[in-house]
């Protein structure tokens, strides 16, 4: 090869790289690069789950939120369905579809996913990931607003919030994720004001409406952070006040639309006396510590527990850390704004304020009752235990409705939320600065590192290891039952738990499966428990003589014995032909089905 076709290679080559480059930009700059960065990122961190999106569901809440998902499609259906709040569990209990958040919004988009399948954990695992999704892409649509269009700070702020550590623990607990609908809420509040675009209340409607047919919870926080959006955005200019009455006519109309579903729930804590007493709400709340104690999963969460002292999450419900990272960039965008404030405009100036108003408001939140800076909420003062309140403390008298709280270090997502804002609206405070000014890829190579091995996870979603998380499907008994109409009003006798399982396995899967044949039985789980229902189950699990007439007495027809799960109890198990007959109407290895 002479060297004049050397130079013409290498002038190709080079022109290669500088088109490959130039379509990066392109891409990167397309309106879609945002939507299909979270789409990879998400299905990256679940991808051992998709790869088992049939079968993989762990015991406890996911079988639970599973079960809710597929009742409510069943009622939706008019599928055994006579009363939507009479649902199939803890049979012949009444209302016990309100034991627990409502999930309808979550079943109500899956419900095409019924023409296809009746497995239960397929629409329950796809939406939780979907959720996921969406926290991300919401937060990035509001960040691109609230940063002037600035699509790094824009991602690295949806990613923070669809990764946070507070929206990870809640991977198990769907009602939670809900949240994703709050930036939506935010974002179309503000594109209303600045536009008057009808299109912007659909928006906060429907996102309002998602919410309110998800989680109660979420429900809460995202009322407690559009009143201050609000109040905030009245002081901003009074011109806004008609405008904001359109917002709160918008809010106003959700609330009545929920209220009925709403009130039935009221009317139950009411008549069951279904709160939480105090002790238990200092239980779920959150310590000052949690705030600065790093999850595992994290790159500074691995270098923490190289501290043998170290000690986890106070909180026995959630997790609080929204990373210090993110309080340190906080805190620098505020101090350049005050320095800069004569070249940010007013408005941008209490918008900033807002949202760092919308942080302190869940961190005060999230703190419960009483202040706990690390595990005890009582502290010794000239010889004598006191207790600090805190506003929450006055919900138990002045707001006993909103007794059902138990969790209310859940609030932490308001802090989470708010500073995901903050980074977003850094990207204009930022540009205001030399060294920004002159080393932008440098600052912005150093945010990202600092997030990084701060919030990121560096690992993919973790798996329940036991094989029975693994390999679920509907046992051939259930088929049975699903085919045979006339069958219904049952009890699962299981009298232990499968070994090393680490929560709840067997009692929660009897649940799972109510929701794929629909009927009635006994056996129940949720956050209340009807009061006898322990001691009677109890009871019956030892099967005595008097048992089927005691069943027969309350309602139940049809008797499910899990053979497997009796290993415990030999003898009870040897006595079941003399108790419930030697012909059952259907028996396998595991299971046998009697007629009472």
């Amino acid at each position: 090869m002479n060297k004049k076709s050397a130079t013409k290679q290498h002038h190709t080559f080079a022109m290669q790289l500088v088109e490959i480059r130039d379509g990066l930009k392109a891409f990167y700059r397309s309106k879609w690069f945002g939507f299909i960065y979270f789409l990879f990122v998400t299905l990256l961190y679940f991808w051992p789950m998709v790869m088992h999106i049939g079968t993989y569901i762990p015991g406890g809440d996911s079988m639970f939120n599973a079960w809710v998902m597929a009742r409510n499609q069943n009622c939706i259906m008019q599928q055994h369905c006579p009363k939507y709040t009479d649902a199939n569990i803890y049979y012949p209990n009444k209302d016990t579809m309100l034991y627990s958040e409502v999930e309808i919004s979550p079943s109500v988009v899956t419900l095409p996913l019924r023409l296809v399948t009746d497995n239960p954990i397929i629409p329950y695992n796809i939406v939780t990931i979907a959720s996921f999704l969406m926290a991300g892409i919401s937060m990035y649509l509001l960040a691109m607003h609230l940063s002037r269009g600035n699509k790094f700070f824009a991602l690295l702020a949806g990613t923070v919030f669809e990764f946070g550590p507070i929206m990870l623990a809640s991977t198990h607990h769907l009602q939670n994720l809900s949240i994703f609908c709050l930036p939506l809420i935010i974002l179309s509040i503000l594109k209303f004001i600045d536009t008057s675009k009808k299109r912007y209340l659909v928006g906060l409607l429907l996102s309002l409406l998602y919410i309110f047919f998800a989680s109660w919870y979420q429900v809460i926080f995202a009322l407690m952070a559009i009143a201050l959006v609000m109040i905030s955005l009245l002081i901003i200019k009074l011109g806004y006040f008609k405008k904001l009455l359109a917002v709160g006519a918008v809010v106003a109309l959700a609330c009545l639309i929920a209220l009925p579903l709403a009130s039935e729930y009221m009317r139950f804590s009411r008549e069951n006396a279904a709160t939480y007493t105090m002790e238990e709400k200092i239980l779920h709340s959150t310590s000052v510590v949690d705030y600065v104690v790093p999850p595992f999963f994290t790159v500074t969460g691995q270098i923490y527990r190289l501290n043998p002292t170290a000690f986890p999450s106070f909180n026995a419900d959630t997790l609080s850390y929204s990373g210090i990272s993110l309080f340190i960039l906080a805190i620098i965008g505020a101090v350049v704004l005050t320095i800069k404030r004569k070249q940010l405009e007013p408005r941008f100036k209490k918008l900033y304020a807002m949202f760092a108003g919308i942080g302190l408001l869940g961190f005060v939140t999230s703190l419960g009752p009483f202040l706990k800076v690390k595990g005890e909420y009582l502290y010794t003062v000239a010889n004598q235990q006191v207790a600090i309140p805190l506003p929450f403390a006055l919900v138990q008298k002045l707001v006993p409705a909103l007794g059902f709280m138990r969790g209310i270090g859940r609030a932490s997502v308001l802090v989470l939320f708010a500073l995901c804002c903050l980074l977003a609206m850094s990207a204009v405070i930022l540009a205001k600065t030399k060294i920004y000014q002159r080393r932008r890829l440098l600052v912005g190579a150093g945010i990202v590192l600092l997030l990084f091995i701060d919030l990121i996870p560096i690992i993919q979603v973790p798996l329940d290891p036991h094989p029975k998380a693994y390999s679920n499907g509907p046992p051939a008994v259930y088929k049975y039952v699903k085919d045979h109409p006339e069958i219904d009003d049952i009890i699962v006798l299981q009298a232990q738990d499968y070994p090393n399982v680490s929560f709840w396995f067997a009692r929660t899967e009897v649940v799972l499966w109510a929701g794929y044949h629909n009927r009635n039985v006994f056996n129940g789980y949720s956050g209340y428990i009807p009061k006898t229902f322990e001691s009677d189950y109890s009871d019956f699990v030892n099967l005595d003589a008097d048992d089927p007439e005691q069943m027969k007495s309350i309602g139940l027809k049809y008797v499910i014995v899990d053979s497997e799960l009796y290993k415990n109890k030999p003898e009870v198990l040897k006595n079941v032909p003399n108790i419930l007959g030697d012909k059952p109407l259907y028996s396998d290895d595991r299971y046998s089905l009697y007629k009472l």
